[in-house]
């Protein structure tokens, strides 16, 4: 008996706990009469080029300025941040470049395993030496999990981007970024980043772009080119995350 109670509660807490967390959320939003916007235009502070992302469903979302409604948690994070998402063919341009005028790419950390990156983190990676090689930026940020030994991300990720080029003097590591807004706000904070742009994969960059921008710096992304459908669990937890990053930003502006 006993048994079969922790099993619902697993089950309960599982599966509609995050499901209710989500209803409440969008409910709210439909409620509250006030946005979180980012204030700055593509106009005046990024290259004249149309933004966009490897996947459909990240396109920004349009909102008339006259008669704008209520937005859910993921149309809003969209609408804020998809402006400023290109892909790396958009980085060939050195007018593009200089107008951009980047200090650091920071490269969020994903799993690795002792020495080896993981498929997703190595797509990151992979990106980043493109940007570096085209003059983006002068320095990377790595940013991870470095709490341990054997799995410590940003040290892998420094070991292999050396091993493809990269300078040793032109990465800084960040070992405390247990997650996307706290690699940002360290970004800002510890490192003084102001005007990077963010690496990683397309399911992951419009939240990534809008904590970058929500703690102060003059962010852009570029979305990793790689298979998609390898990143379905991916997806889904993204989905809660961009909630709970919604969140966490609105509760600090007030």
């Amino acid at each position: 008996m006993k048994l079969l109670k922790k099993m619902m509660l697993g089950l309960f807490i599982v599966f509609f706990v995050p499901l209710f967390f989500m209803i409440v959320s969008h409910v709210a939003m439909y409620v509250q009469s006030h946005e979180f916007l980012v204030s700055d235009s593509l106009d005046e502070h990024s290259p004249e080029t149309s933004a966009h992302v490897s996947s459909p469903s990240s396109l920004p979302v349009t909102i008339s300025s006259e008669d704008a409604q209520p937005q859910t948690p993921e149309e809003h994070v969209s609408a804020s941040a998809g402006s400023f998402i290109y892909d790396g063919s958009d980085f060939f341009n050195k007018e593009f470049i200089e107008k951009m005028n980047v200090d650091y790419l920071i490269v969020l950390g994903a799993s690795v395993s002792y020495s080896s990156p993981s498929k997703a983190l190595k797509e990151r990676l992979r990106t980043a030496v493109m940007l570096y090689n085209k003059g983006v930026a002068p320095r990377i940020l790595v940013t991870g999990d470095g709490s341990t030994s054997t799995n410590n991300e940003p040290k892998v990720m420094r070991a292999w981007l050396e091993n493809n080029g990269i300078p040793s003097e032109a990465i800084v590591e960040d070992g405390q970024g247990y997650s996307t807004m706290e690699s940002m706000k360290r970004a800002k904070n510890v490192y003084h980043v102001k005007r990077p742009v963010v690496v990683t994969q397309d399911f992951h960059i419009l939240r990534s772009v809008y904590d970058a921008r929500a703690v102060g710096m003059e962010a852009w992304g570029c979305a990793t080119v790689d298979d998609n459908n390898s990143y379905t669990k991916s997806y889904m937890r993204e989905k809660l995350a961009i909630v709970k990053d919604y969140w966490l930003v609105q509760s600090e502006k007030r």
